[in-house]
């Protein structure tokens, strides 16, 4: 039996607190420290040069302005933006509302975009919001443009469309901002009485406008090009044929005709949908799957041209009308012809020529059973 003694006791726990390093080891122990003392400086410095890099490359980011963005276009092009792949996180979306505008269109990325309240009419208001976001892209949609309030009130359309799109390009160049890129909307109106031909309508064809929709939409393009000729705005112009889908005003005959047909299954009316001329066939996109061409087109297009927005092939609004009415839920609906839908000036056909847009992305074909389906779902649970 070994007997330990209270001082061999002691040196042993001694020896293992502070455990003595051979002296052959003793070399290996320091250059261990020493890469230790290395590899942590390392990682400090990569995560210094990361933070800088992540803050250095927001600096430079996309500031992009869309007016109008709570309407149709405008928040199905934010909700394209946001949903890309290739979309960066440091990029910023800021939309244009007048103040007390229904938000509904933008309830599933208002987290995501940054509002900004105005009138494009306010040209002291633009100027104020063009300085301080300084934009790097405007997707300009705000307009009056409903067809039928032209004619009763014409002054206000060209004073919204006109003097709303002056302003915001005054503001660009009262700022400097002549790298902006300023993507115009355009209309199909604009070709008026040159669209009643079944050939369709190429961005050459002469522009005979017979509403003060499109005469309004004729001058905010010719304003726009001037602004591209004169200072080099680089200026875009979208003419957009019919753009449909979810969360449309009813002044389109299609979201008339879902509204109509809600509320008769629901009750609120009984079964009988008036409608007005059906005979007049129109290039008709479905906004949801557009939404990427229109922002390929506004990145990549050539400044100072002109693009048609649409699919290329027409549509009987009679077609329309037979599709939502067959997939009500409320059968022998009864088809009532009303004068009052009648339009004052209605062109008979538009059809967009999209040979040049085809140049530079595919164009998705329309699926009017799946779009109808879901703008009639979508007015089913507005009313």
């Amino acid at each position: 039996m070994t007997i330990i003694t209270e001082e061999e006791e002691a040196e042993e726990c001694n020896s293992l607190l502070n455990p003595e390093i051979p002296k052959q080891n003793l070399k290996t122990h320091y250059l261990k420290q020493n890469i230790i003392t290395i590899m942590s400086l390392v990682c400090i410095i990569l995560l210094v040069l990361l933070k800088f890099s992540l803050v250095s490359s927001c600096l430079s980011h996309n500031k992009i302005l869309i007016t109008g963005i709570n309407g149709l276009i405008g928040s199905h092009i934010a909700s394209a933006i946001l949903s890309n792949k290739d979309y960066d996180h440091c990029d910023i979306i800021y939309g244009l509302v007048r103040f007390n505008s229904r938000l509904d269109n933008l309830k599933g990325i208002l987290n995501q975009i940054t509002l900004v309240k105005g009138d494009i009419t306010d040209s002291h208001r633009m100027n104020q919001i063009i300085k301080t976001i300084q934009p790097t892209i405007i997707y300009h949609l705000s307009a009056q443009a409903i067809n039928g309030v032209s004619f009763e009130n014409p002054s206000l359309t060209l004073r919204v469309n006109i003097d709303g799109t002056l302003n915001i390009l005054e503001a660009l160049k009262n700022n400097g901002l002549y790298h902006t890129r300023f993507i115009f909307a355009g209309s199909s109106t604009e070709y008026g009485k040159s669209a009643n031909t079944k050939q369709p309508l190429n961005e050459n064809t002469r522009l005979q406008p017979i509403t003060p929709y499109g005469v309004s939409k004729t001058s905010g393009e010719l304003l726009s090009l001037q602004y591209f000729y004169t200072f080099n705005i680089p200026v875009i112009i979208l003419r957009f044929f019919i753009q449909i889908g979810v969360g449309g005003t009813d002044s389109l005959s299609i979201q008339q005709f879902c509204k109509q047909i809600a509320q008769i299954e629901k009750g609120i009316h009984p079964p009988i949908l008036y409608h007005g001329n059906l005979n007049s066939i129109r290039d008709i996109s479905d906004v949801r799957d557009m939404s990427p061409v229109i922002i390929h087109i506004s990145e990549h297009g050539i400044p100072g041209e002109i693009y048609n927005i649409g699919t290329g092939e027409g549509i009987e609004t009679r077609q329309l009308l037979l599709e939502a009415v067959r997939q009500s839920k409320v059968d022998n609906i009864e088809l009532r012809a009303d004068p009052s839908l009648f339009r004052l000036a209605d062109e008979e056909i538009l059809i967009a020529d999209v040979s040049k847009v085809r140049k530079l992305i595919d164009i998705p074909k329309l699926n009017i059973t799946k779009t109808i389906a879901s703008i009639l779902q979508d007015w089913r649970q507005r009313v």
